[in-house]
């Protein structure tokens, strides 16, 4: 707050950041790498290019982090995303994050935002099963397989 000769006073306006995670995998082997999108929202409009989102573990730990794009997300004007790379914890079960947007880099004053995302973590695979299709020519390309479990 800032006084003025006349005794008025104004109060600074903080912009609000809107904070989303999505394309989280259903499950995720334990020790894996995977990726999540995140993105973040200005009630501003303001451009939020290069921002910093770190994600943290259950107990506050940075376990990964990444830098909003120079484009907002195809068919919005102000949603600017990027991609975080994280790899999943060495012990099975639901893995509690949450992704933090720190707004004391962006020049406009913003109040940060923080979300909670979880992700389920499933032991690591006894076995691995390649399979193949192949025509006279050789393996085909984007073939869809099924499988089931009968019994």
């Amino acid at each position: 707050m800032t006084g003025s000769a006349t005794g008025a006073t104004a109060e600074t306006v903080r912009h609000q950041i809107s904070l989303a995670v999505w394309d989280i995998p259903p499950a995720v082997a334990a020790g894996e790498h995977f990726t999540v999108k995140a993105g973040a929202k200005s009630s501003g409009g303001c451009a939020l290019t290069g921002c910093c989102v770190v994600v943290l573990d259950g107990n506050g730990a940075v376990v990964a982090s990444g830098l909003l794009g120079p484009q907002p997300w195809h068919g919005t004007d102000a949603l600017y995303w990027g991609e975080i790379e994280l790899c999943a914890p060495q012990a099975a079960g639901l893995a509690q994050l949450t992704a933090r947007i720190d707004a004391a880099a962006i020049e406009t004053p913003h109040d940060g935002a923080a979300q909670p995302f979880g992700v389920a973590v499933v032991p690591t695979p006894e076995h691995t099963l390649t399979v193949t299709v192949a025509a006279q020519d050789g393996p085909l390309a984007d073939a869809i397989v099924r499988a089931a479990r009968f019994g």
